[in-house]
């Protein structure tokens, strides 16, 4: 897949980014934020029907990966979903790849989202919702333990 300019300059600037930290015991924990999820079953977003998710993901899931990213959290569909640990639409073991969270659920306009044709497909989606407003709270004990609450 052929990448923009911007796509590029984005994929050298991760790059960077996730070469500063080499030392895991300074930073035992690397977490990802962006705006729309790269792994939903939500009939309301779906990334491959947005081009520009769609290269994002393709370009920088496996920086993601490769770096020990734990966690990716993102919004824009209006519901929760967490995946277990997945790369390259494939489910992996604990540790081997990020865990996905949308996590946009604080409500709009438009109100929720619940809707869930694509969940039978995805044995990376672990659990969703869209029927309630909710957030979600992060705590770190640790260098190896952290828990992750959706409320």
């Amino acid at each position: 897949m052929l990448l923009c300019s911007s796509s590029a300059l984005q994929r050298a600037w991760l790059e960077h980014e996730l070469s500063c930290v080499y030392d895991r015991r300074k930073t035992p924990w690397l977490l990802a934020f962006m705006h729309a999820p790269w792994y939903n079953t939500n009939e309301k977003h779906q990334p491959g029907a947005e081009l520009a998710t769609a290269r994002h993901k393709a370009a920088l899931e496996g920086l993601l990966a490769r770096a020990g990213v734990a966690a990716v959290f993102a919004g824009h569909v209006h519901a929760y979903e967490r995946s277990t640990p997945v790369c390259f639409e494939r489910v992996q073991p604990d540790g081997a790849a990020p865990t996905y969270v949308t996590v946009g659920d604080g409500g709009n306009r438009e109100r929720l989202y619940d809707v869930w044709p694509y969940h039978r497909d995805a044995a990376w989606s672990a659990f969703r919702n869209g029927t309630r407003y909710g957030f979600g709270t992060l705590t770190v004990a640790n260098a190896t333990h952290a828990r992750w609450e959706w409320l």
